[in-house]
């Protein structure tokens, strides 16, 4: 799996991107959301991982801009004040495929996020087959 982790905190993007390696999963990376929207156009990921509080420009504003080109890609928001964001993150949910990390987390915990999010992925396409899209369940 190609994933863009995108992370101010240059030991936080370096960490989560060699765990994610070890894991056998392609990364780039960036230090900022403007950073990380300009390496999602080259690199087209399947996943992103971002952090929500960056300077230049927000993971969340961030994801809004990709989802205008990519409107199913999942992403993993991660944040040490995940709790500020919480209910901002909880209706991002019900839109689109997401999970939360709560800073700092251990390997495991970023692979069992990993884990979460292929699991609501693989329940968002079957209610999409069945249904029709998956924002229409939702609003």
């Amino acid at each position: 799996m190609k994933i863009l982790v995108v992370d101010d905190d240059q030991a936080v993007l370096r960490i989560t991107c060699r765990i994610l390696q070890a894991a056998g999963h392609d990364t780039a990376g960036a230090e900022n959301g403007l950073f990380g929207y300009f390496n999602f156009l080259v690199t087209r990921p399947d996943l992103v991982i971002t952090d929500i509080e960056m300077p230049l420009q927000s993971g969340l504003t961030m994801m809004k801009q990709i989802r205008k080109v990519a409107p199913r890609i999942p992403a993993i928001y991660m944040s040490a004040s995940i709790a500020a964001y919480r209910r901002r993150l909880e209706a991002e949910r019900r839109r689109h495929v997401t999970v939360m990390l709560e800073k700092p987390f251990s390997a495991p915990e970023l692979l069992q996020a990993m884990s979460e999010l292929v699991g609501a992925r693989s329940r968002a396409d079957l209610a999409s087959r069945r249904f029709g899209p998956a924002h229409r369940l939702f609003t």
